[in-house]
């Protein structure tokens, strides 16, 4: 592993000036460089980086692996790109651009797929709450440096509790030591530091070494309920009293802390916020504070950003859209601006890489919110298809989507929420999401009996109606009535089933 650590990025110096002028005017397509880097190693290499890197590890240690997945350690390891000059890279992966993997795409769908079902079982709670006419009130925990406080000697007893073999307790204990950190500034470097604590920043291990490490602290929830993701934890009741609740998330968050400690992990009471989700039950004049054990007031928020979503104590998700179009829009501004420079087909790839991806992003979360707003991300949408075709500002919505090959952004987002209702019922979805849906079973023997149906639990108000349990039974029959699924068939098959049920039909008038 130690000579791991002493691979560096070199750029060239004649293409130092390049490097600067490269990243200055492409600020605003950041998420492509990986697609370009990925792109570059593979074809110097000839091979995919993931493999680079296990074959760097063979040679200067002479391992014999059988599963590499944990070596790849994006953060220490990478490759001499200047046999090649930046500016011969960069064209050569715009006129290939549509031969790219895009690695932004590829990034935003591990996120999401990652995120998704902890941010849909928070939601359902929440509107489950509401829906039953109940305070819901939460605490979003943020621990400082959590990465960097991990304690090796604590992480080890917890690998070694989970049945990890001795061979393995020994390669992290060698994975952990030696390691050390050091500073480069102006042309200067700072002598080495020993790092005693803390997994990588930057690699595959580090989230996964850091959710064993700190996963017992959900025990000390109490009643409360708790998601663990990572450093970003959210803990929340509800209940009819709001004193009642206040009171009962107040005992939890203080056995949290507790238990936190004993991590030697700190909270960052600076960053940790609480939010009263509250939508038809009256107002308090003034909350009961939620302090730490330190006696610090938390701060009362109306929205905070949770997994990548803007959530709102009124989940109209009216925050979230809004910062949606702001990317949205900063991005077409910078490719109308340089259109000039790209081919149609560059133009199409540039688009789905950079703007179908921030819409893409947790769609079947925000599809709740109101058409009014989700009408203003359709302007947008529109926008950048706009810059593919060249089309007039008048060109009516239905043609531009004939123009492009695509679909409207509320049949994508309902495709993409049809794609997590059938994973969960294939249970590719953790159980506390795919416990939330029931398959009917049949009371009388008839043709439609045979079909797939789940079962519709009973709402109070329209807001129960919002949650993952109800809507994604209510859609899903709806949808059976044309797919006729009878068994549970690959997700691929289901998908291409999918794409020729739902297609766009221009029904303006």
């Amino acid at each position: 592993m130690q000579a791991v650590r002493q691979v560096k990025i070199m750029v060239s110096k004649e293409n130092f000036k390049l490097v600067s002028q490269f990243k200055k005017n492409m600020s605003l397509l950041c998420p492509l460089i990986t697609s370009v880097l990925l792109y570059v190693v593979k074809a110097l290499h000839g091979r995919s980086p993931y493999h680079c890197i296990v074959q760097k590890i063979r040679e200067f240690r002479g391992l014999a692996l059988t599963k590499l997945t944990i070596f790849t350690v994006v953060s220490k390891t990478s490759f001499n790109l200047s046999g090649i000059p930046l500016a011969a890279r960069a064209s050569r992966w715009m006129l290939q651009c549509t031969q790219v993997t895009s690695g932004a795409t590829a990034c935003t769908r591990i996120t999401t797929t990652l995120c998704l079902p902890v941010t849909l079982k928070v939601l359902k709670d929440i509107l489950t709450a509401i829906d039953k006419k109940h305070y819901c009130a939460a605490v979003f925990i943020d621990l400082a440096k959590a990465f960097d406080s991990v304690n090796h000697n604590i992480l080890i007893g917890r690998l070694d509790s989970l049945g990890f073999s001795n061979d393995c307790l020994a390669w992290f204990t060698n994975y952990f030591s030696d390691r050390v950190q050091c500073v480069k500034s102006e042309g200067l470097l700072s002598g080495p530091l020993a790092v005693s604590m803390g997994v990588p920043h930057g690699s595959i291990l580090g989230p996964t070494l850091f959710s064993v490490y700190i996963n017992e602290v959900a025990l000390a929830a109490g009643e409360s309920l708790i998601h663990l993701y990572a450093d970003d934890t959210i803990l929340y009741t509800s209940g009819h009293s709001l004193d009642t609740v206040l009171t009962t998330l107040q005992a939890s968050f203080n056995a949290i802390q507790l238990s936190s400690r004993g991590l030697q992990l700190l909270l960052n009471t600076s960053k940790t916020k609480c939010m009263l989700f509250n939508r038809s039950l009256p107002a308090p004049a003034r909350l009961s504070n939620i302090t730490t054990l330190d006696g610090s007031d938390l701060e009362y928020v109306d929205n905070y950003k949770y997994l990548g979503v803007w959530l709102d104590c009124k989940l109209s998700f009216q925050t979230h859209i809004k910062h949606l179009q702001s990317k949205v829009k900063s991005r077409i501004g910078f490719l109308f601006r340089n259109k000039a420079s790209f081919t149609h087909a560059a133009k199409h790839t540039l688009v789905k890489l950079t703007i179908l991806p921030i819409l893409d992003f947790g769609d079947v979360i925000y599809k709740i919110a109101s058409n009014t707003l989700l009408n203003k991300l359709d302007a947008d949408y529109h926008s950048a298809i706009r810059f593919v075709t060249k089309a007039p500002y008048t060109t009516h919505h239905c043609d531009l989507y004939a123009l492009v090959g695509w679909t409207s952004l509320h049949n994508r987002r309902q495709i993409h929420w049809l794609h997590v209702i059938y994973k969960t019922l294939l249970g590719k979805v953790p159980p506390y999401l795919s416990s939330l849906v029931t398959i009917a079973s049949p009371t009388c023997s008839t043709r439609s009996s045979r079909y797939i149906s789940l079962v519709t639990p009973k709402t109070n108000y329209l807001f129960g109606r919002l949650s993952f349990q109800f809507s994604a039974a209510n859609d899903w029959n709806e949808l059976q009535k044309s797919l006729k699924l009878e068994t549970l068939i690959s997700l691929t098959s289901f998908k291409h089933q999918l794409s020729e049920q739902l297609t766009d039909y221009c029904t303006c008038t």
